[in-house]
């Protein structure tokens, strides 16, 4: 019964976009603001694709521009060991060019 009630509740997480466990978004945030180069981080989503893969998108803010493939390499590798995000899409930028959104308190899927 207890099994089943977690693989419940871990449905409709999923079900509603929810933040995956252990990946929480403040955090992904400070990591991402603390990388060499990166004035600002925005429209930052994470999201489950699966019940085992979770994947990430944020736009940063790099006033220099781009640092390189070492660069999206390390800040990759820092997000997978810290939050188990398998797969990070980062958008660099010297100047936003959108309106930003903010870090919302439970993530979305892009589009939604």
């Amino acid at each position: 019964m207890i099994g089943t009630w977690n693989l419940f509740k871990q449905s409709l997480h999923l079900l509603f976009d929810g933040v995956p466990e252990g990946a929480d978004l403040h955090a992904v945030q400070a990591l991402l603001e603390g990388l060499r180069g990166v004035a600002r981080v925005h429209d930052l989503y994470v999201w489950a694709m699966g019940t085992s893969e979770v994947a990430m998108t944020a736009h940063l803010v790099m006033p220099e521009g781009h640092a390189g493939d070492a660069f999206l390499q390390h800040a990759t590798e820092q997000l997978h060991d810290r939050f188990g995000i398998g797969h990070a899409t980062l958008q660099v930028v010297r100047v936003p060019f959108t309106t930003p959104c903010g870090v919302p308190s439970a993530s979305h899927k892009p589009g939604r």
